[in-house]
């Protein structure tokens, strides 16, 4: 897998905090995709969502967020741990603007 684009992680500063600090820099793949979302029986709705494809590293929703093209976006959701031929590939992360 190619991973064409650069994002910074930041990390919470502490327990109670309300600001953020430059924590890393890491190869990612950042580019929309198309859910399916199924809202009742025989009704389906597409959505765009912004997603990072990330090396395999620790990821917590709560704490961290990511800086890519010089905006600050924060986990909209868990992330996803995808596996290739049994072992852990990399981390797929749904995206929201702050």
């Amino acid at each position: 897998m190619r991973l064409t684009d650069t994002v910074e992680v930041w990390t919470l500063d502490g327990a109670g905090a309300t600001t953020y600090s430059y924590s890393s820099t890491h190869p990612a793949n950042v580019s929309y995709q198309l859910t399916e979302l199924q809202q009742e029986p025989g009704r389906t709705d597409l959505l765009e969502e912004l997603r990072a494809i990330v090396q395999l590293q620790e990821w917590d929703s709560n704490t961290m967020r990511i800086k890519w093209d010089g905006r600050m976006f924060y986990s909209d959701g868990p992330a996803l741990i995808r596996r290739r031929n049994g072992r852990t590939h990399h981390l797929t992360i749904p995206l929201r603007y702050v």
